[in-house]
């Protein structure tokens, strides 16, 4: 399956970055979107500035899962504590499709 540009960018950035979490992979993603200067409500008194980059970095990650291109890596020590998402062999496949 052939990837799209932004795809391709993503797919780059779990191979450079991985394992990766949300909001880290939201900010090399999308390091200049408007969305990081935004403060969100979290909690009855609070708030934070790029909540909802966090919300997106995440989506993201989920629609290249749901495609097979990455996977949740959990600790060895910790198996409920996940480290962040990484490539697996079907999103290595799509990045070598892209280059001649």
């Amino acid at each position: 399956m052939k990837a799209t540009p932004s795809q391709l960018k993503a797919l780059h950035i779990l191979k450079e970055h991985g394992p990766i979490r949300p909001r880290e992979f939201a900010r090399l993603m999308w390091p200049d979107s408007e969305g990081w200067r935004r403060s969100t409500k979290c909690g009855p008194n609070g708030s934070t500035r790029g909540g909802g980059m966090c919300l997106a970095g995440g989506g993201y990650l989920g629609k290249l899962y749901h495609k097979g291109w990455s996977k949740e890596v959990y600790s060895q020590y910790d198996p409920t504590r996940s480290l962040g998402y990484s490539l697996t062999e079907e999103g290595w496949q799509a990045l070598e499709e892209d280059e001649p």
